[in-house]
């Protein structure tokens, strides 16, 4: 009861935070990166509002590195709420609560969406997908990572063939 604050006790019903035990118990030093990325239910289905969870152990995740992700996912971020939870042996663990806008996200599936983009982040968080303007796609487009990989590639080769277009430019 104690490992919660205030804060994060008047921002999550108690549903919410037994979601939040779960992704913050199978957090060890192998798997320092949950997330949990969903359409709040008191948003329906037209709204364009998703919210995205990080869960992190012992050290807090930066603004400054989440943020420019974030965008080149087509996410636009409204609200950030970081809340510093303690477990029962003493060792800190980070819940980072975004709330974000998606031009797009009434017409996501988000059941699908969640797989596709919480797959990607983690692959850009671990630095085995590249965070480009390209990523926008694994959203808007309902492309997995792979596939945003495979156009990427030729956008390269198209630059390296002469085409006059910026990789930002055939990204968009």
């Amino acid at each position: 009861n104690n490992a919660f604050s205030r804060s994060y006790k008047e921002q999550n019903l108690p549903t919410a935070a037994l979601i939040d035990i779960d992704k913050l118990e199978a957090l060890n030093p192998e798997h320092k990166l949950d997330m949990l990325f969903y359409r709040p239910q008191e948003e329906g289905k037209n709204s364009d509002i998703v919210k995205l969870k990080l869960f992190h152990k012992a050290e807090p995740i930066h603004l400054s590195d989440v943020l420019p992700m974030l965008e080149n996912f087509g996410l636009r971020v409204i609200d950030e709420s970081p809340f510093k939870i303690t477990c029962a042996e003493g060792a800190l663990n980070w819940v980072m609560d975004f709330t974000m806008l998606h031009k797009a996200s009434e017409k996501l599936e988000m059941e699908t969406a969640q797989t596709l983009f919480q797959d990607a982040f983690a692959k850009v968080w671990n630095n085995t997908l590249e965070d480009d303007a390209f990523n926008r796609l694994i959203l808007g487009a309902g492309m997995t990572g792979r596939k945003v990989t495979i156009l990427r590639a030729y956008a390269k080769y198209m630059r390296q063939t002469g085409s006059s277009f910026s990789r930002d430019y055939i990204a968009n």
